[in-house]
């Protein structure tokens, strides 16, 4: 492998590891690193310099697919965290029983539901 690609290569894997420990979620953190690291020291012997191409080329891709993964995640993360600040306070209504006392001034939605047969009014606030 010339030092240009080796470069290369160790640059790319760098980016890799960098991009993994990105993930918040411990599992998908330490899968996606142990992926990378797998994926290299199985492909670390290759000397043909096409395969070594191809490899790069399938690296690449995968690392496009980790940083739209560690967006997503963050993206999702965020909208779950603001749903749960503006929809702290929410109660559920079965056949005219009220399980916790509301305000209804803050009454954003109120959806209904026929679930096993029982009439189910959802409220958020």
């Amino acid at each position: 492998m010339a030092s240009s690609s080796r470069a290369q290569v160790i640059s790319l894997y760098r980016t890799m590891l960098k991009e993994s420990q990105k993930f918040s979620s411990y599992n998908y953190r330490t899968y996606a690193l142990r992926r990378v690291r797998d994926a290299f020291r199985a492909n670390g012997k290759v000397e043909d310099p096409v395969t070594v191409e191809r490899l790069m080329e399938e690296g690449r891709r995968t690392l496009g697919v980790i940083q739209r993964q560690v967006r997503h995640t963050t993206d999702t993360q965020h909208t779950e965290t603001r749903q749960r600040q503006t929809h702290t306070l929410s109660f559920c209504v079965v056949l005219g029983f009220c399980f916790c006392q509301t305000n209804k001034n803050v009454l954003k939605s109120l959806s209904f539901c026929n679930f096993s047969g029982f009439c189910v009014i959802f409220v958020s606030f």
